[in-house]
């Protein structure tokens, strides 16, 4: 049984599902000096290092991905040489891509499991950091990327309107897609604009994967994996994007490596094929996927950039590389 008093909690006081009944619930099973609100970005910089300076065996982040990954980040550089603790999620937030890899369901209950089972469970996870420092699971350029830009502009236009609850979902994203993202890819590609990229490992070793993730083909460093027109080119260490969505079906699968997976298509072609795509079962040829260590990527215009759900900005290049040693993320079971 884990012992109380090794265990922090790092709240993020803006997320959704967050409120004092659940708060409350919480308090039953960590104590209170132990439990870490926080509502910016400073506040949770300032509570990360009193964390990591008493000690704790186990923090969790009470919150959705942009929770989780800020703590890390933080973690990543406030750490000084010592042992990562063991990471936790309580899924209190939106997106919850890790919180499917490790099965987090209702926060109270899973916290409630994690204090009183004999049995502990953790996942191995490594991050994709890129060339900005950036520690993530997953992140994406191109369509993906720009289908979240628009999420959040719809959001900010219709957030505190009565369409407020529908459009801060997964009913947003598709909303954003079919009013926004949709539209321009169209009249992008009538205009021919497509996007060009050339893809180069540099690492000691990348695989080209075949059906069913199985390894086609060696490319050693310095080779070329993949150059021409693209649409999205998705990467990450975890197969879940937000909502459950099973964007990268191998990414797990070789450890030490992270997957991309690129494709180009036309988008009307594109959304009968969306539910094969989201649940991980498509293999075909109209994507080609990659386990690599790292890799540097060169873009012949900018391209909407999103790192484990935010907004990155526009891109030209960037380098993506897998770290050294994987974290122990809790699996709730």
């Amino acid at each position: 049984m884990v012992s109380a008093n090794n265990v922090a909690l790092l709240v993020n006081r803006n997320a959704k599902r967050v409120n004092e009944r659940v708060l409350d619930r919480i308090g039953e099973w960590i104590p209170e000096q132990q439990v870490f609100p926080t509502g910016s970005e400073e506040e949770s910089v300032e509570a990360i290092r009193e964390i990591l300076d008493r000690g704790y065996e186990s923090v969790f982040a009470a919150g959705g991905d942009g929770t989780f990954m800020g703590m890390v980040n933080i973690m990543d550089r406030e750490l000084d040489g010592r042992d990562w603790p063991r990471l936790g999620l309580l899924r209190l937030g939106t997106g919850n891509a890790v919180a499917h890899m490790v099965s987090s369901g209702v926060p109270e209950e899973d916290l409630r499991v994690f204090m009183t089972q004999e049995a502990q469970d953790d996942v191995p996870l490594s991050f994709v950091r890129d060339s900005d420092g950036v520690l993530s699971p997953f992140g994406g350029f191109g369509w993906d990327a720009q289908i979240l830009q628009d999420y959040n502009a719809v959001k900010e236009s219709l957030g505190d309107t009565v369409l407020g609850p529908v459009v801060k979902n997964l009913g947003g994203y598709f909303t954003a897609a079919f009013t926004r993202t949709i539209p321009n890819v169209v009249k992008n590609a009538m205009q021919g604009k497509d996007v060009q990229v050339k893809v180069t490992s540099v690492g000691d070793q990348a695989f080209k994967l075949g059906e069913n993730g199985v390894v086609q083909e060696y490319i050693p460093a310095g080779e070329t994996l993949f150059e021409g027109s693209l649409n999205v080119l998705m990467f990450g260490t975890t197969p879940y994007f937000g909502y459950g969505l099973k964007i990268l079906p191998y990414a797990a699968r070789y450890p030490s490596m992270f997957q991309i997976r690129l494709a180009h298509m036309h988008v009307l072609r594109t959304v009968p094929m969306l539910p094969s795509l989201w649940n991980g079962s498509y293999s075909g040829p109209l994507v080609s996927d990659f386990a690599v260590e790292k890799v540097r990527l060169n873009f012949d215009q900018p391209v909407p950039y999103q790192v484990g759900g935010d907004a990155g900005g526009m891109r030209t290049e960037m380098t993506l590389s897998v770290t050294a040693q994987p974290v122990r993320v809790i699996r709730l079971i």
